[in-house]
């Protein structure tokens, strides 16, 4: 589960957004893109990443509570699909590693691993197929990524 924050309109847009909503400290902040039904691309940017409703639900509270400009259309949805980007990646590195890819537009956030590495994932998805354009983007990158149902803890 994860709370939507914002839907815009371009990828710009988007990383300005996952920018100002990372300086709040919020919890695994990315965004995803997605085909609207006219043809063009949008991006949700959102926060989080719960096994469970209500731990999204007080992330929701803790938005709504900080006054987040976006918070009145700040919801909860169940995303349990991510484009992962990398395994194995040490806690002490992986902030280096989300910067570094945050820089070129990707939207990389950590997850620790109940073996204490972090993951490397992007964007957050109701199913597989949702995820082909971020996919596609790491690819373009020179990346590996695979799409998998998101584990892990925010740090």
């Amino acid at each position: 589960y994860s709370v939507v924050l914002a839907d815009v309109g371009n990828m710009t847009g988007a990383n300005t957004e996952v920018d100002q909503v990372s300086r709040r400290s919020f919890p695994a902040v990315t965004f995803s893109p997605y085909r609207r039904p006219d043809g063009n691309m949008s991006y949700i940017v959102i926060s989080g990443a719960f096994e469970d409703s209500a731990s999204a639900d007080s992330l929701l509270r803790k938005v709504r509570a900080a006054k987040y400009r976006t918070a009145r259309a700040a919801h909860v949805v169940r995303l349990p699909y991510a484009v992962l980007v990398q395994k194995g990646v040490t806690q002490d590195q992986a902030p280096m590693f989300v910067h570094a890819y945050q820089s070129k537009g990707l939207p990389v956030y950590a997850l620790v691993q109940t073996d204490g590495t972090a993951s490397l994932w992007a964007g957050a998805f109701r199913n597989p197929e949702q995820a082909q354009p971020l996919v596609t983007s790491f690819r373009a990158n020179g990346d590996k990524p695979t799409v998998a149902i998101r584990t892990g803890r925010s740090f």
